[in-house]
């Protein structure tokens, strides 16, 4: 892949979205189980901080699990504990008006000419998907890349789906 994005033809701009979709999957959901899996680690052999966290120092690298709590606790759980409590709702939470824009009355006044659809069309936001699916020409190039296959999960914490398909009944490598 050419550095500068600009330098690209629409062929390679197809690869690139295609094989960074990839990678971009993948590296989140590795990210994700990292997370996790530190987390826990943190957990169980870090040291207590202040504030209920945790610190481990792996190697040179700090690795610290903070706490953080919520201002305010679970509303629908805290309305179960009020009615429990037998204390009224009115006691913690504030009536609240708000004034939202109502599609139907938005409709019934283009409907009655006093505003253009095209005025309230231009004041819509517009958004736009892209979808790329991968060719066998992708697909081949993925798999070379990085061991992809589209018919498995994107990944696998403890083996890559190359890994997975040469091996499928031998030992894991680790």
């Amino acid at each position: 892949m050419k550095a500068d994005p600009k330098e690209l033809e629409i062929e390679e701009m197809v690869q690139a979205w295609a094989i960074l979709a990839y990678v971009a999957g993948t590296v989140e959901a590795r990210q994700k189980e990292l997370r996790i899996r530190l987390l826990a680690e943190a957990e169980e052999f870090g040291r207590m901080t202040e504030k209920g966290g945790q610190r481990l120092l792996v190697e040179s690298t700090l690795v610290q699990r903070e706490k953080r709590v919520a201002k305010l606790p679970n509303e629908s759980a805290f309305k179960e504990l009020m009615n429990t409590a037998n204390i009224g709702l009115e006691q913690a939470f504030s009536k609240a008006t708000k004034t939202v824009l109502d599609p139907s009355k938005v409709e019934n006044l283009v409907n009655l000419g006093k505003l253009k659809t095209a005025d309230v069309e231009r004041l819509k936001k517009v958004t736009w998907a892209l979808r790329v699916k991968p060719s066998s020409t992708l697909d081949t190039i993925l798999d070379e890349a990085f061991g992809y296959d589209p018919d498995e999960e994107p990944f696998d914490a403890d083996r890559s789906p190359r890994e997975k398909r040469s091996n499928a009944s031998g030992p894991r490598k680790g």
